[in-house]
């Protein structure tokens, strides 16, 4: 999702009437088993009664381009962008401006930015009629090319910072940016920008983006297989800093705007030991080149994750210390393992996106929490903090999730369902799936590590799940879980889905941390506040100590480990 650290200034998202097709599960409906419960038929009913509307044959290729055109008169600075299709076969063409951005749950609406929407053919401006929010219809349209152009704000792209005297930078999230015809999602791309000589551009496209020519706009050349892959790919630009390193012989560039005090070779060599511990995990990366595109110096905190980049905004870059993990170091990894679990090993409903509405899947605790629980988790197996940090953040985790009412008030899955139906704001009473994720990612870590006798983990089900959504090209199921979990555990997880998953009992931490050769202490926390200290038990068996070793190694000794 759009940050591992979600109570840092969230956005401020509008309501998208179209998402209450499925509302909070009910007390009735909670009785019914998940295959009941989580249909999303309001999906499939909205795309096929769209495609309906989308009569005409597009061939060739998608040739977007981008534009900067600076303020004139009263009228703001502007990106202009346009795209050029081949009709194949005349009919009519929907328009879809993305409603919401992959990684980030929530409905946006990015059609009502949309400025200046037009069709041109043969010299003729065609009618473009407005459907919904994000969507248009043109009418009539004839065999061979034709032009459709919009412009968008350059405002809502720029790059904030405290620093008053920053340099002028733009960071482009995709589905912003690039409208598409409903039917050729499918057709591959070729993108053309035309921005100031003075501006460099990073971006994960592939293609000739630094190649300059002596005029002015400079332009920029980039080709992607097609619009799911370029809705993928964000774009950052404006004075930029950069430099790349190479880890196990695969690139890595990073792009940084904004200025902090951080020595950047220290910060490569820190990233680096990220990057290179999900490598060893998984047996290499899938891609050649990864760009982390980072912002600075702005305000607030998170990422977005993408198949081969990732767009992070922290205050600075500073490194964690042996007892004490860093903002940037959590974000960087949590967002870098996302490019197995969300963007690879994902639920089916994440992917072919629809882009017209929400794509609900009861299973963001795993694609969300999981991936939190693996990014902390790092920071201690690279030495990058002590094992007692990570062990004093657990148990600050289970802290929170028990002294929050609203784990009682609706399931995980439920929550995970339920995100798009209104905005972030307004779902404070609602649990976090990212904590309980997390919580529940330890938990199973665990039941796994002593059904097995620590021969299998947590990580060989990720490794697992991720063979198989590459080798079949598709998503998990969401049961697909809790079987392989069952699986490697040699054992039954069931009931453990159905309370923790599927229902709101309290997380068994009571029970399942002494397997793990910890011990709970808990303190006082005044009024309904709890306050979990694990502490090393004296007393764990040998099979409990072997497995809190391999989690994160063996402790050092601090005392402080709450």
């Amino acid at each position: 999702m759009r940050t591992p650290i979600p109570w840092l200034l969230p956005l401020l998202l509008l309501p998208y009437l179209p998402a209450q097709e499925a509302a909070p599960a009910s007390r009735e409906a909670a009785t019914l088993p998940p295959a009941l419960r989580f249909v999303d038929a309001g999906r499939a009913d909205r795309c096929a009664r769209l495609e309906q509307l989308s009569t005409a044959d597009l061939s060739g290729k998608l040739e977007y381009r981008m534009e900067w055109s600076p303020a004139e008169g009263e009228r703001p600075d502007r990106f202009v962008l346009g795209l050029q299709v081949r009709v194949a076969e005349p009919g009519d063409l929907v328009l879809c401006m993305p409603a919401w951005r992959p990684g980030s749950y929530q409905i946006v609406d990015y059609g009502k930015k949309v400025l200046d929407l037009a069709a041109e053919q043969g010299g003729r401006e065609l009618a473009v009629e407005p459907l919904e929010t994000n969507l248009w219809r043109v009418a009539g349209a004839g065999k061979g090319p034709l032009e459709l152009t919009w412009a968008l704000e350059a405002a809502q792209f720029k790059t904030r910072s405290r620093d008053k005297d920053a340099p002028p930078g733009y960071h482009f999230h995709a589905p912003a940016l690039w409208l598409h015809e409903l039917r050729h999602k499918q057709l591959p791309v070729t993108v053309e920008l035309a921005l100031p000589r003075e501006w460099e551009v990073a971006t994960g496209l592939d293609g000739k983006g630094d190649q300059r020519r002596r005029r002015r706009p400079t332009l920029y050349r980039f080709a992607a297989a097609d619009y799911d892959e370029l809705i993928d790919r964000p774009i950052m630009c404006g004075d930029l800093e950069r430099f790349d390193f190479r880890v196990r012989r695969k690139r890595y560039e990073v792009a940084i705007w904004g200025k902090d005090g951080t020595d950047r070779q220290e910060f490569a060599e820190r990233l680096g030991r990220i990057c290179e511990h999900f490598d060893a995990m998984f047996g290499g990366v899938p891609f050649d080149r990864y760009v982390f595109l980072l912002q600075v110096g702005g305000f607030g905190g998170g990422g977005l994750e993408h198949r081969n980049s990732t767009s992070i905004s922290v205050g600075n870059l500073s490194g964690s210390r042996p007892d004490r993990k860093s903002m940037a170091d959590s974000v960087l990894a949590h967002e870098f393992f996302h490019l197995w679990n969300v963007k690879r090993l994902r639920p089916v409903a994440l992917g072919p996106f629809d882009y017209t509405g929400p794509n609900r899947t009861t299973a963001l605790w795993f694609a969300e929490g999981v991936t939190s629980y693996y990014g902390n988790k790092a920071l201690a197996q690279t030495g990058l903090v002590d094992p007692e940090v990570w062990w004093s953040g657990l148990a600050t985790a289970f802290s929170r999730l028990r002294s929050d009412a609203a784990r009682k008030r609706m399931s995980i899955a439920d929550v995970s369902w339920t995100v798009w139906d209104g905005p972030r704001m307004a779902r404070r009473g609602v649990v976090s799936y990212y904590l309980k994720g997390e919580c529940l990612g330890f938990l199973l870590d665990v039941l796994i590590r002593d059904g097995s006798d620590n021969r299998h983990s947590l990580d060989e089900l990720m490794r697992r799940l991720y063979a198989r959504c590459e080798r079949g090209g598709a998503g998990f199921a969401e049961d697909d879980v809790r079987e392989l979990a069952s699986e490697l555990a040699g054992r039954r997880l069931d009931d453990f889905f159905d309370a923790y998953v599927y229902g709101t009992e309290d997380l068994p931490i009571e029970e399942v941390l002494p397997k793990a050769g910890m011990k709970l202490e808990q303190g006082e926390a005044g009024g309904r506040r709890v306050r979990f200290g694990f502490v090393e038990d004296p007393q764990a068996s040998d099979k409990a100590r072997r497995i809190r070793e391999a989690l994160v190694g063996p402790l050092v000794g601090r005392k402080d480990r709450r």
